[in-house]
């Protein structure tokens, strides 16, 4: 289903936009190739929402009024938070145009590992993104990971990847993603660490006693 969201034309400047928030709106700038940049205006509620169900690498469709009228085709660039609430301030778009290319991040999926964990072992994951190059319009959801039947000191790699769709990885292919490793080994090795420090720091008792 189509996701469309509604933006007015807005004026510019800090405090425009602080007056924005304060009404319940959200404040967006629309960026596109070879045109000048729209300062928009969104419902921040309505805006959140449409987020939250089309997710980060959508692409939407935004129906903008006021001094300019027009409909088209946007993806998410950037959300800015606040580092306190960690609610959305303003938020940057990408205008689309047919057959455009983008490049996007997409989560990595680990599947098949619930028998490696339950032997103790511990699925060791180094890419939890990979960046990928692809159609605006077709951006697969995630890579997948796939470890069944691996075992201690097994690794899988970029190359090795399976994703839900087209796109081309922009990794190098021997990137490690996924290692499996024994902890009760690192376990040993931290605790005579520990051991060794705790020793180092206890005074010498024949020192202590003259």
């Amino acid at each position: 289903m189509e996701q469309v969201l509604k933006a007015t034309s807005r004026d510019t400047g800090k405090g425009a936009a602080r007056r924005l928030r304060r009404e319940g709106s959200l404040p967006a700038v629309i960026y596109g190739k070879g045109t000048e940049p729209i300062a928009v205006a969104l419902d921040y509620l309505e805006t959140t929402r449409v987020l939250a169900v089309a997710g980060r690498n959508a692409v939407l469709r935004l129906e903008l009024t006021g001094d300019k009228m027009e409909t088209m085709d946007v993806m998410v660039k950037e959300v800015q938070r606040d580092v306190f609430t960690g609610f959305p301030y303003h938020l940057d778009f990408n205008r689309i145009v047919a057959g455009q290319r983008v490049t996007v991040d997409i989560p990595v999926r680990i599947i098949g590992d619930e028998q490696i964990t339950d032997t103790g072992l511990v699925v060791q994951q180094y890419l939890r993104e990979i960046e990928v190059e692809c159609l605006a319009i077709a951006v697969p959801d995630l890579a997948v990971a796939d470890v069944t039947g691996m075992t201690v000191g097994d690794t899988l790699t970029v190359a090795q990847l399976k994703m839900d769709g087209e796109g081309d990885i922009q990794h190098d292919e021997d990137e490690l993603v996924v290692s499996i490793i024994a902890p009760r080994a690192e376990e040993e090795e931290e605790e005579a660490d520990e051991a060794d420090a705790e020793e180092a720091q206890e005074p010498d008792e024949e020192a202590v006693g003259g």
